[in-house]
């Protein structure tokens, strides 16, 4: 895909897709009446996770359950890989796998 477009556009192509995604959660978080900020970065997923949780002083990040690929069973599932990051005082608490 980055051979098709610079990385300006190739980020607000990211963020849009990602605003559309979000979409069905904002909605019922709505009709919910739970008070919520969506967020949308694009960047190395645990990393930017970790980032935005401290940016937005979370209490705790809640994660599915998630398939575990090759790579994940090497490197950690992105959950685990937050949750390592994620190691200090005073940092979210990561619920999930």
């Amino acid at each position: 895909v980055s051979l098709y477009f610079d990385s300006t556009e190739l980020n607000k192509l990211l963020v849009d897709w990602g605003r559309e995604e979000l979409q069905p959660a904002c909605a019922a978080l709505d009709a919910a009446r739970v008070p919520f900020t969506p967020v949308v970065r694009v960047g190395q997923s645990a990393k930017t996770i970790a980032e935005v949780a401290r940016e937005f002083h979370c209490e705790r990040i809640v994660f599915g359950t998630e398939q575990l690929g090759f790579a994940e069973r090497v490197f950690g599932s992105i959950a685990q890989q937050v949750r390592h990051m994620l190691q200090a005082q005073g940092d979210p608490q990561v619920i999930g796998s």
